[in-house]
């Protein structure tokens, strides 16, 4: 229904953005060409010394999914936590995903399910060792990046689509994919909805909620960011 609340003069927010990093150019150019931030994050995992370690193997999943995926779900999200079934990964699994596991001094404190299809990797779950939480601070979320497109461009991959993301500027995880150069794209899940709405009333208090709360919007089929820009 976009294009036809679009007419009616809507401004559409689409529920979820798709975020895909672009690695086709060596991999020293792409470095160079990431945010301060990032390279400050790369830096840290190098101070750190995370390894890593990629596995098919069914057994690291029941690892996976019982001591990291799950303990972080509810560690992050609370009562809102809604887990997928462990069987669905077990199917992800089966059909060729692979787990990238980030370790410290040989120790596992991270994993992430992600599918090689061709030049493209999709990542999907991903979790935290239970009590390990503190590492999050230290480096290990920016290392999962890091050795997740060090393994792509190995394996002649030339797209990292690094998953979904609520389509708000200030959303945590919008804000760090967009610092390792992930650019936007439409979420592609057909389950994803779009919100839409008017604005009837061009006061100061809507103004001021508007731009504190900055959203990507789809205008013309392209996403846009500066709405209160556009309607002044």
């Amino acid at each position: 229904y976009s294009d036809f609340l679009e007419k009616q003069g809507f401004t559409i927010i689409p529920e979820w953005v798709r975020m895909t990093l672009d690695i086709s150019n060596p991999l020293d150019e792409f470095y160079s060409n990431l945010s301060k931030s990032a390279k400050e994050d790369i830096r840290k995992i190098k101070k750190m010394d995370y390894t890593y370690e990629i596995s098919d193997d069914i057994n690291k999943l029941d690892f996976f999914y019982h001591k990291m995926y799950a303990p972080y779900a509810s560690w992050r999200f609370s009562e809102t936590a809604i887990f997928t079934n462990y069987y669905t990964m077990k199917i992800l699994l089966e059909l060729g995903s692979k787990i990238l596991f980030i370790k410290h001094k040989g120790e596992y404190i991270f994993g992430g399910l992600f599918l090689k299809e061709k030049n493209k990797v999709t990542a999907s779950y991903a979790g935290l060792m239970d009590g390990k939480f503190d590492h999050i601070k230290q480096g290990v979320i920016a290392a999962s990046y890091y050795y997740l497109i060090y393994y792509s461009k190995e394996h002649g991959v030339t797209v990292v689509d690094l998953g979904s993301c609520r389509s708000f500027v200030k959303d945590g995880l919008f804000f760090y994919k967009r610092k390792w150069g992930a650019e936007m794209g439409k979420s592609g899940n057909e389950s994803s909805e779009i919100y839409a709405f008017k604005n009837c009333t061009n006061n100061e208090s809507i103004r001021s909620f508007l731009q504190n709360n900055p959203f990507i919007y789809l205008e013309k089929n392209k996403f846009k960011i500066d709405f209160c820009e556009k309607n002044k």
